[in-house]
């Protein structure tokens, strides 16, 4: 819920502050999981999906693209 709130309003509070402060921040995120399956098993908050699925990008795991390995080591 915190993840989302910052999410949403785009402030953060530090710890043993009480003051918001604003943040720029870019977010990206990886699963091995299908996470429309979880959201609709209850398993992932549907709120928190739509605010970081702007943009998806899906790829073969890495065991199917040992062609790739070279660049990422």
């Amino acid at each position: 819920a915190k993840l989302l709130t910052v999410l949403q309003n785009r402030q953060v509070v530090r710890v043993g502050s009480h003051k918001p402060r604003d943040i720029d921040i870019r977010l990206i995120c990886a699963s091995n999981m299908s996470i429309q399956k979880m959201t609709a098993q209850q398993e992932f908050r549907q709120d928190l999906l739509y605010r970081i699925n702007t943009v998806e990008i899906q790829l073969p795991p890495l065991r199917e693209r040992q062609e790739d390995l070279p660049l990422l080591v």
